[in-house]
């Protein structure tokens, strides 16, 4: 990428060939990551990269992970990496280089090419790769540590991959790290790596460093323990240890003492709701719509049975119970939901409170909603009600000619939330518009294949068809996989194969093979270069 070279390797002990593809490589890059690498020479870019990642020479392919790994970084500024083309490729190089082994006897500062290229393959494996690696990652990251080399980056593929490692290999990680963090030997600043890294149920061990005289590694303990929802024990032990360290206390200090107050903030919020007083009923929900659980549910759903929701305020009880079906599942939520139901059916209720009963499922299908009976509140005489429940609907299987015929009966004066159900109903009409373009590409964009593989769209044909694959790319389902599988036929010029690689990823079926033979495909497509210049 422009203005890099590598975080690993001294690029002036590359060969010739392998130093002009670097030099290629940045020089087909943006000046500045705002610019967007479609402004220079992406097909430059690739090759460049190509025989970067594919060099005989481990220096080389080194310096293609550092790239691959910055190129990731410039997703900060909203960047795509175009090297995710070669995701199998650094993957494949990343595990080689940590399979290396070490000489015995010989330390590892002595051993740089071995080194260098544990260093960048960690970097590579915390974005391409999955939890088979850890292993891999773990047995460098384990001698790394035995050399006292490891830093606050060797960390990273160890929690990335952690996410979705088996149980009993993340207790096994998790008892290493564990013992990381609390190794007086070990330098602080991985111990306090070791801690961020750690999974949830080692407070014990942690609690031990709340009071330890390297106030980072007390900050980072403390941060631990405050992370979900503490029990008021814990805050308090936590507090009492925060109030002596110094103004200045490094990050993530000022963050452990904003969950503090959040902590306490809400303390005070769910005694205001259960006890007897409602003066202060509405604080105490915008409260809980900022940082309650689950557990505030029950309290929170009691204020539609009683006159504190006038105090309150809709939009903060809304706001507060959407907040805690966040973080609610099982029969928490089945009980939220039944709650809620029995709410908004209930026509001896005031028409305000039922339409507050219908807000959590706006523009929320995760939230389940007795679609039948809210589909009954459509007619509804109080147009408030109506438009309620036509919100609430829109958008889910099944509703749409329901919500379509009950807006074509609303006054053009319709109260809110009526406008944004037309808005919506609209890009459902651009969804649809869409979806037909993209069913009709194969038999509209001229010559179907040849020998040579796909042909390009016309101008027209390949700008509509982009258009469409954008908009179900971004409000699109799961049902639009196959359409996509057919317009791969049509993917003659670079931006619609690059499109269509994109919906793919977020619509396609990942466990459906033809998906990945498709990507695979569109792939070859985009480094193959323009099909006309």
């Amino acid at each position: 990428m422009f203005g890099f070279s590598s975080y690993h390797w001294d690029v002036g002990e590359l060969s010739a060939d392998d130093r002009r593809a670097l030099v290629t490589l940045n020089g087909a890059s943006p000046e500045t990551p705002l610019a967007g690498y479609a402004t220079h020479d992406p097909h430059a870019l690739l090759a460049a990269f190509r025989a970067l990642v594919h060099s005989t020479d481990v220096r080389a392919r080194g310096v293609a992970l550092d790239q691959y790994v910055y190129a990731e970084a410039q997703g900060r500024w909203g960047i795509e990496n175009p090297l995710v083309l070669f995701d199998d490729a650094v993957r494949a190089a990343a595990r080689e280089m940590l399979t290396a082994v070490s000489r015995p006897g010989i330390p590892l500062t002595d051993q740089p090419l071995l080194l260098s290229g544990w260093r960048s393959a960690l970097g590579a494996l915390t974005h391409v790769g999955d939890s088979s690696e850890l292993p891999l990652v773990m047995t460098v990251v384990e001698a790394m540590a035995a050399d006292d080399l490891l830093d606050r980056h060797a960390f990273w593929p160890v929690e990335v991959r952690l996410a979705d490692a088996d149980p009993a290999t993340r207790s096994h990680v998790d008892a290493w790290l564990a013992g990381m963090a609390t190794d007086e030997r070990l330098p602080v600043e991985v111990r306090v790596e070791a801690v961020g890294t750690l999974g949830p149920r080692h407070h014990e061990e942690v609690a031990g460093l709340l009071r330890h005289p390297a106030v980072p590694l007390a900050v980072a303990a403390a941060r631990y323990l405050l992370d979900g929802d503490p029990s008021p024990e814990v805050a308090t032990r936590v507090a009492d240890v925060v109030a002596g360290w110094p103004g200045d206390a490094p990050y993530p200090a000022d963050e452990v003492r904003h969950r503090l107050a959040e902590i306490a903030d809400l303390a005070t919020a769910r005694a205001t709701l259960t006890g007897p007083s409602a003066e202060t009923v509405a604080g105490a929900l915008s409260t809980v719509a900022e940082h309650g659980t689950a557990a505030d549910l029950p309290a929170t759903l009691a204020v539609l049975d009683d006159d504190r929701l006038v105090l309150a305020g809709a939009d903060t009880v809304a706001d507060a119970v959407v907040e805690c079906l966040r973080t609610a599942d099982g029969p928490v939520a089945d009980r939220a939901y039944r709650a809620l139901a029995t709410v908004y059916t209930d026509g001896a209720r005031p028409v305000d409170v039922r339409v507050l009963a219908l807000r959590p499922f706006w523009c929320r299908p995760e939230h389940r909603l007795d679609a039948v009976a809210v589909t009954t509140l459509l007619t509804h005489d109080d147009l408030r009600l109506s438009t309620a429940a036509a919100m609430a609907l829109v958008g889910r299987r099944g509703s749409e000619a329901p919500v379509r015929a009950a807006a074509a009966r609303w006054p053009d004066d319709a109260p809110d939330p009526a406008d944004r159900v037309r808005d919506l109903l609209t890009d459902l009409d651009d969804l649809a518009a869409a979806r037909a373009v993209i069913a009709a590409a194969p038999t509209t964009a001229g010559p179907s294949r040849d020998a040579a593989g796909p042909v390009p769209a016309t101008s027209d044909d390949a700008r509509t068809l982009l258009a469409a694959i954008r908009t179900v790319t971004l409000d699109g389902d799961a049902s639009d996989g196959p359409r996509l599988l057919a317009a791969c036929a049509v993917a003659g010029d670079l931006p619609l194969a690059w499109a269509l690689r994109r919906a793919l990823l977020r619509r396609g079926d990942p466990a459906d093979a033809r998906y990945a033979a498709a990507i695979s495909g569109l792939d070859a497509r985009i480094l193959a270069g323009p099909v006309n210049g």
